[in-house]
């Protein structure tokens, strides 16, 4: 499937999906502190208010788990202006 859907097209797509799903905005953050250069930082913005951050971790690699999975990294608290969300 690869060759017919490049990440490089994929990506973008599925966060203006999730975007418009859930009414936020992704913002790429430039020259993140992350475990492999695959991997991409975002903030989730709602409206003028940062909400949280994520990483993307989507690409194969050596002793990386070969099935899907999220952990929570850190809580939403004390991340600039993040607050809880319920």
């Amino acid at each position: 499937m690869r060759p017919y859907f490049p990440y490089t097209r994929v990506e973008p797509g599925v966060l203006a999906t999730a975007e418009k799903l859930f009414q936020v905005n992704f913002r790429r953050i430039e020259n993140p502190d992350v475990w492999h250069p695959s991997v991409s930082a975002w903030e989730v913005w709602d409206g003028t208010e940062l909400a949280g951050r994520f990483y993307l971790d989507m690409h194969p690699r050596e002793g990386k788990d070969k099935w899907f999975s999220a952990h929570p990294l850190i809580p939403a608290f004390g991340i600039g202006s993040c607050r809880k969300r319920r």
